[in-house]
């Protein structure tokens, strides 16, 4: 089991206290809602002169703390995946395109 670095006095903790379920939604899958169910570990911090009991493990390329929406949902994730996006939107444009021009059959 891996830990974390607590966020105020930066000393690694290994020590899980608690866990809760967290829920992200990202981008729509298929075109439908995708909600991401993510368990989160909360550690205690070792140091005794740290004011800081618990801390939440930190998914910063994932979500922002307390967000309730992904990075890639709201954006901020510096446009790496805009690509398979805008090759999904020609995609869908190159098919309605066929459906315009295509013969009808009997």
């Amino acid at each position: 089991m891996v830990g974390a670095a607590c966020p105020d006095c930066g000393r690694f903790a290994d020590r899980v206290h608690d866990r809760y379920q967290r829920r992200l939604k990202d981008l729509p899958l298929a075109e439908q809602g995708f909600v991401i169910r993510l368990m989160v570990r909360r550690f205690i911090c070792g140091s005794a002169d740290c004011p800081r009991r618990t801390f939440a493990e930190p998914f910063s390329r994932l979500a922002a703390p307390y967000a309730r929406f992904t990075t890639r949902l709201n954006g901020d994730d510096d446009g790496y995946l805009w690509a398979d996006t805008a090759e999904v939107r020609r995609t869908e444009e190159a098919a309605r395109a066929w459906e315009a021009v295509r013969p009808q059959l009997p």
